[in-house]
């Protein structure tokens, strides 16, 4: 621990201290968090991500701050009044056609600050629109041959701006999770599995995206035998 005070100093010599500040333990700084990348875009708000500090300080991460700057000129401005835990934040009630850039800080349980991330570079607000797509294996485009209590699964990699919701059905019934069948969805991903497969269980599956602008059907039909 240490305590800091202050002479001043002018051509008559030296004045009295000050009074000591309160006792301040030497700590490590922590490293910034990862540069904020994007996710998604609207006409009022920029969905942003990071990684963690690559190095702690010695303490917890507790939370992290986010700012923002209205370009080409504006002044840094906090976007969170409550701690964020996490390593995402909607940064809401933007300005449309404005652009922004957006850096992030990280704090740790000693209450130690680190130095700013990287800036996202400048970031336009309007609404983002990208047709909501499907990247799946062509096997799953021919019929598909299970064998009575295997597993099937059917992976996609999805893409679209909005972010599209997934929908998955069998004969044109939406599926819901049972106990032999999950549904496993992020925002680039999503997975299909049926377990202990029976004869009941064939059919065409059906992978559907829907954006709140634009409608994605793609059609994959997997028959089960």
């Amino acid at each position: 621990m240490y305590e800091y005070r202050v002479y001043a100093v002018n051509i008559a010599g030296i004045g009295k201290c000050s009074k000591a500040c309160e006792p301040v333990p030497a700590r490590d700084p922590c490293d910034p968090p990862g540069q904020p990348e994007v996710t998604n875009i609207t006409r009022k708000s920029v969905s942003l991500k990071w990684s963690k500090p690559r190095y702690d300080g010695g303490a917890k991460i507790t939370g992290y701050i986010i700012e923002r700057r209205e370009l080409p000129d504006g002044r840094w401005l906090k976007c969170n009044f409550t701690n964020v835990q996490e390593t995402y934040f909607e940064v809401t009630e933007l300005t449309e056609d404005q652009r922004y850039e957006f850096r992030v800080f990280a704090r740790n349980a000693a209450d130690s600050v680190s130095e700013p991330s990287e800036s996202t570079g400048p970031i336009t607000v309007k609404d983002d629109v990208e047709a909501p797509r499907i990247m799946m294996d062509v096997k799953f485009r021919d019929v598909i041959v299970v064998k009575a209590g295997e597993v099937l699964k059917i992976n996609a990699d999805i893409a679209g701006r909005p972010l599209p919701v997934v929908s998955w059905t069998k004969d044109g019934v939406e599926i819901e999770e049972r106990a032999r069948t999950e549904i496993v969805s992020t925002d680039f991903h999503t997975s299909l599995t049926v377990k202990d497969c029976v004869r009941r269980d064939t059919g065409q599956y059906v992978l559907t995206l829907i954006a709140k602008s634009l409608i994605s059907l793609a059609h994959q039909q997997d028959r089960l035998r």
